[in-house]
């Protein structure tokens, strides 16, 4: 490997772990199509995304906001364990399967840095 190479991996790494560390963060929360862009992009892919509609009305239901905190009634976006998911599926990563959301994100974020950090 070149230096150039080596650098060039340690950078991507880099933005790697930000990545995950950002993912962490995102426990039981929906991310709109510009974030799962940026989670999933120094992973060599772009997440998929989907139409989401807000019920907040509901046990449970979704509260989407724009940028500006505005509440809006539809976005498009994923939920973060499920981009962790797909991170982890992308990289050929096996993982343990939770019930929770929150579970699910920390075993696939934890998975991905073990990953990364060889």
């Amino acid at each position: 490997m070149t230096k150039i190479e080596a650098l060039a991996k340690a950078r991507n790494v880099k933005e790697q772990k930000k990545a995950v560390e950002m993912l962490y963060q995102l426990d039981h929360a929906f991310i709109g199509k510009e974030g799962v862009e940026q989670l999933t992009k120094p992973f060599g892919f772009i997440g998929t995304t989907y139409l989401a509609k807000a019920n907040p009305e509901d046990f449970k239901g979704l509260s989407l906001h724009d940028a500006e905190g505005n509440a809006v009634s539809e976005m498009d976006g994923q939920d973060a364990s499920k981009t962790a998911m797909e991170i982890c599926q992308h990289l050929g990563i096996e993982f343990q399967e939770m019930y929770g959301r929150g579970s699910q994100l920390r075993v696939c974020a934890a998975r991905i840095l073990e990953h990364i950090s060889k």
